[in-house]
């Protein structure tokens, strides 16, 4: 009797142990209502997602004593400043917890009356080298131009004029009035240098045309000239159609689907071809990689199967929109660190 109830033990515990499934991988996106994955305030609503394979359920804990919430997207607002540990659980027992920095709550800007294509008027794509010229569109009484993050003058005119000397992403502030809540920002994507051509030197010698000695012409008597044989005339080509180009179609992806989408590029199961519907120069489209001018086919290369990178972040720094509504990325801003060792996050 005891041997039997040993046995029927041990294969319920065997069974048990089969039957738990081990924690996958647990990926968390946080950015604010401007898109960005950066530069959280006090007040502002924060969209959080997280995704696991074969997720059930999820809760989130925000660690500001506020009240689970459950969903695998949710929204937030943190009311103090400061660090906060944000943990998510998933199918009750596999969790992730994410540090957010909340700062200190800023004074608001109007972006609807000084947003940078109301403000300012300037080329957004020049190359190095070249003068760029920057125009407020508005009268005011005092005006400062800057770039941020550069050693460029200050200019003080309702006209600044720069030349930049390196490629990369720059940012051109208008300030009017000296006052903080009359601020317009323009980002703007300095190209590599164009390469011309210049025109032959003019120390080569050129050579003069041989002129052939005069010879007088030859008289020649007509002679007649036989009647031409009657053909039929032949019949025109028919005209071929003109095959249009096929318009190229695009599909809009937001900053956390395109950073979801990157995640997959590092596991390998993802390549450069599969964002060519949401990029608007396909793998040509410019990418500024951690402050680098790059291309989007460069930082697939940067990221396949590199198992060693975190806090990557996405945001879009240039979006077109076509008179059908359709969408498409023409700049990113894309930022990752390269972890040391271990892993930052606690996972059961």
């Amino acid at each position: 009797m005891m041997i039997c109830v040993c046995i029927i033990c041990l294969g319920l515990l065997s069974y048990k142990m089969v039957s738990v499934e081990p924690c996958a991988k647990i990926t968390i996106s946080i950015q604010n209502n401007m898109g960005s994955f950066a530069d959280f305030y006090q007040d502002d609503m924060l969209r959080l997602s997280a995704f696991m394979q074969n997720s059930k359920d999820i809760t989130w804990d925000f660690g500001d004593n506020t009240r689970i919430e459950e969903g695998v997207a949710v929204s937030h607002a943190f009311k103090n400043y400061g660090n906060f540990p944000v943990t998510v659980r998933v199918n009750g027992r596999c969790y992730e917890t994410a540090m957010v920095k909340v700062l200190k709550k800023k004074e608001v800007i109007d972006t609807a009356v000084f947003a940078s294509d109301n403000i300012l008027t300037g080329n957004k794509d020049p190359y190095v080298g070249e003068r760029v010229s920057f125009t407020s569109k508005v009268d005011a009484k005092s005006y400062e131009w800057s770039i941020e993050n550069s050693s460029f003058p200050v200019y003080n005119d309702k006209i600044a004029t720069y030349v930049f000397n390196a490629p990369g992403l720059y940012t051109v502030i208008l300030k009017l009035d000296n006052n903080p809540k009359k601020v317009s920002i323009m980002p703007v994507m300095v190209a590599p240098a164009k390469i011309t051509v210049g025109p032959k030197p003019s120390n080569v010698p050129q050579l003069l045309p041989v002129i052939p000695p005069y010879t007088p012409p030859v008289e020649k008597h007509d002679e007649p000239k036989p009647e031409p044989a009657l053909t039929e005339k032949p019949k025109p080509e028919p005209a071929q159609p003109v095959q249009e180009e096929p318009k190229r179609v695009y599909s809009y992806k937001s900053a956390p689907q395109i950073k979801l989408m990157l995640d997959e590029v590092m596991n390998g199961d993802k390549n450069v071809t599969d964002f060519d519907k949401y990029l608007c120069d396909g793998a040509k489209t410019k990418v500024n990689e951690n402050g680098k001018e790059s291309t989007f086919e460069q930082l697939c290369v940067n990221l396949s199967g590199e198992k060693n990178i975190k806090d990557l972040t996405v945001e879009f720094v240039d979006i077109t929109t076509f008179p059908d509504k359709s969408k498409c990325v023409r700049v990113l801003k894309v930022k990752y660190t390269k972890k040391k060792s271990g892993w930052p996050f606690n996972k059961s």
